[in-house]
């Protein structure tokens, strides 16, 4: 019965011991405050006619998440790095 109980024991030893020393070994993430944003707004696109509003609604939004304490960068109307705009 002895016996038994020590094999158990070390079973159970050998189950919950990688687990703890994984949990040592494992990448956390770098605890920071800093709040980013990144609004876009385009009214201008490809194959659509233009949008009346998006800039405004950026800047409304981007004004909004100043106030909570975000970083932010607004993007109104620009294109793709090739220059083709937005499809």
């Amino acid at each position: 019965m002895i016996r038994k109980h020590s094999i158990f024991f070390v079973l159970l030893l050998l189950l919950i011991m990688p687990t703890s020393w994984a949990q040592e070994r494992a990448i956390r993430p770098v605890e920071t405050n800093v709040r980013q944003a990144l609004v876009i707004g385009n009214s201008k696109y490809t194959h659509t006619g233009p949008l009346r509003n998006p800039a405004n609604d950026a800047e409304a939004i981007s004004s909004t998440l100043k106030q909570l304490g975000f970083n932010v960068m607004t993007l109104t109307d620009r294109s793709t790095a090739n220059g083709s705009g937005y499809s």
